[in-house]
């Protein structure tokens, strides 16, 4: 879905709400009330995917490994994972 207004820069600070998951379904993040993050301390694929929204827009996004966290291993994201994200910007500043 598209959002409204300007795209998302780097240097701004966004709010989303946003579910991750491993290809095979597993879901290892959700978060249901706006968390906001600063664009450019975010993995790759989150830039990418992010600076050619607008806020109100509803994106999904596929995350390669290189554009993630790579060969790390994090509590429930194995390493080398591709990763899949529903994310909804609620703000830009």
């Amino acid at each position: 879905k598209e959002g409204t207004g300007p795209k998302v820069k780097y240097t701004d600070s966004v709010s989303v709400l946003f579910k991750g998951k491993l290809l095979n379904g597993t879901l290892f993040e959700m978060e249901k009330e706006p968390i906001t993050f600063a664009v450019k301390d975010m993995i790759g694929g989150w830039k990418e995917g992010l600076m050619l929204s607008e806020k109100g827009s509803q994106i999904q996004i596929i995350v390669p490994p290189q554009l993630g966290y790579g060969n790390h291993k994090l509590d429930k994201i194995p390493s080398n994972s591709i990763l899949f994200y529903e994310i909804e910007i609620v703000g830009i500043k």
